[in-house]
């Protein structure tokens, strides 16, 4: 046994390493004189916190996967998830409940919103655009997203926010698009890569073959066109030629720029359309490569539209000579509200010029692409 300083005693036993009972004086170096005391104290502490200890703590986990009234013995960690349907968690009152801690996670990988609704008028505190409390907190719509929620004693305050699985896509085309003259046309975007299913489609939008023919026209007794199919492209798969379509005139009858349909021929309309799967700020960086053909007028511009309307931002460009490679491209921050569809379009200025969207690069070259990505959640 090691040899102790006799000054130093057993604060549990109180005795010396003779065995010999003594009471030493409250000074006595390394002994408290009232064990009991001390482990009476540290029990008071204990008890004094245990109110809050759940809230300081979490321990409780409870799971919800639809419409809920959470109570106060529920404080933990919450995890949620949902399907296709939205649905609305409701905390109690943060009124005399200063401390009470939630910590929200969502747990599956769609992008349906939970909402988390305050008591009343009691609001969250979180950073947002209009840089005020909100009365509802809607983040909680990715893979992962998480935030710790704690009563001020009179409203929620937010803290640890993660953004969850941040939703992105990139689309290029994969082969040269020819004679792009119609304003605004879309391209077609073969190649993807996405985290977001099908909230990027590149999908047909609409394939299978004309039913007669007619100049300057594409009709189909079984199609399903719409408006907003006017100045998208469409390959006659047959010839392997392409035209775009002018005007919407019926279900089953667009107008096409060429007349290069007869009864029989099959062909295929892309969508190439981005979805917004959650509100928020999102980086958007795209290009175009440009081919300006045999003609020196190569006027053209690159144009991200928002709902295939008003382009939201529209880079020029100019070839100066024949047969000039034109590369046109920018990225920025735009807010796109849950739904809002994005796609890249070309327009060009010289209805004499042939333009491409891809050069005369070889397939799957993506000098011309759209990438998008969340930067951050309102």
């Amino acid at each position: 046994m090691a040899n102790y300083p006799e000054a130093v005693y057993s604060p549990r036993t109180k005795e010396n390493k003779a065995g010999v009972v003594y009471t030493p004086a409250k000074t006595t170096v390394g002994y408290v004189e009232d064990v009991t005391k001390l482990d009476d104290e540290v029990v008071a502490i204990e008890t004094a916190l245990g109110a809050n200890l759940k809230n300081i703590l979490p321990a409780r986990v409870t799971t919800k996967t639809e419409t809920a009234l959470l109570t106060t013995a529920e404080a933990g960690v919450i995890k949620i998830s949902a399907a296709a349907a939205e649905y609305t968690i409701t905390l109690p009152t943060a009124v005399g409940n200063t401390g009470l801690t939630y910590h929200f996670i969502k747990t599956d990988a769609n992008y349906t919103t939970i909402t988390l609704d305050a008591d009343g008028t009691e609001t969250f505190n979180y950073t947002n655009a209009t840089r005020a409390p909100a009365l509802t907190y809607t983040r909680l719509n990715t893979y992962c997203a998480e935030v710790t929620i704690i009563s001020d004693g009179a409203n929620w305050q937010c803290i640890n926010e993660r953004i969850g699985e941040q939703a992105f896509a990139w689309a290029w085309t994969n082969a040269t698009q020819s004679a792009c003259l119609v304003p605004l046309a879309s391209f077609n975007m073969e190649g993807i890569t996405t985290n977001i299913g099908s909230n990027y489609s590149a999908a047909d939008w609409v394939s299978s073959s004309a039913t007669s023919t007619s100049a300057g026209h594409l009709v189909d007794s079984t199609a399903p066109f719409t408006a907003t199919m006017v100045n998208k492209r469409v390959h006659n798969t047959t010839d392997d030629t392409w035209t775009w379509i002018t005007a919407f005139n019926s279900a089953t009858d667009v107008t096409v720029r060429d007349d290069i349909f007869v009864n029989t021929e099959t062909y295929e309309i892309k969508h190439s359309i981005y979805t917004a799967p959650v509100a928020g700020y999102y980086m958007i960086s795209y290009n175009v490569l440009v081919y300006g053909g045999a003609a020196v007028d190569g006027r053209t511009m690159g144009v991200v539209t928002i709902n295939s309307a008003t382009g939201v931002m529209e880079v020029n460009g100019y070839a100066p000579t024949a047969d000039a490679y034109l590369p046109m491209g920018t990225t920025f921050r735009q807010y796109l509200n849950k739904g809002d569809t994005v796609e890249l379009q070309l327009y060009s200025a010289n209805s004499t010029t042939n333009v491409y969207g891809n050069a005369t690069e070889s397939t799957g070259n993506r000098n011309t692409y759209l990438r998008i990505w969340l930067d951050a959640k309102e």
